[in-house]
């Protein structure tokens, strides 16, 4: 899916139902750049594309980390639970001790958004091919 067709499927969700939506302002590229060097990782594309038209927040029934290092949202923040080495990076929580997110290899994020729970004891496994299809199936699917 293009930016073009996400963008066409978010403005409408969003206009639908404007109090799904809590966004912070955009990030910045510097700031998106400063969090892939703190993480030692390249973000996927989509994610980064997200970050800087839309910015961070609440996305109708899911909830997006942020870039901004001010950020209650802010990405290392909502990653602070994870055991480390286990090569995921959440992007989302479903608050319950879920993860949506990223598996990372070689200082790089891979494309597909997999699922994590921290108590089921499965690892990640595979919801979307990308992060736009993770947005528009899992947060604004009435659309």
């Amino acid at each position: 899916m293009s930016l073009e067709e996400f963008d066409a499927i978010f403005v409408k969700a969003q206009r639908q139902k404007p109090f799904r939506f809590k966004l912070e302002s955009p990030s910045s590229l510097e700031e998106i750049e400063q969090l892939e060097t703190l993480l030692g990782l390249s973000l996927p594309s989509q994610l980064k594309a997200f970050l800087r038209k839309y910015g961070a927040g609440y996305v109708g029934d899911i909830n997006i980390f942020s870039a901004s290092p001010s950020s209650e949202w802010y990405l290392p923040l909502g990653n602070r639970l994870l055991p480390p080495g286990i090569g995921f990076l959440a992007v989302s929580d479903d608050q319950t001790g879920g993860y949506f997110g990223f598996l990372t290899e070689a200082g790089r994020c891979e494309e597909g958004v997999c699922y994590f729970h921290l108590y089921d004891g499965d690892p990640p496994h595979l919801k979307t091919a990308t992060f736009f299809d993770y947005v528009a199936q899992f947060g604004v699917s009435w659309r």
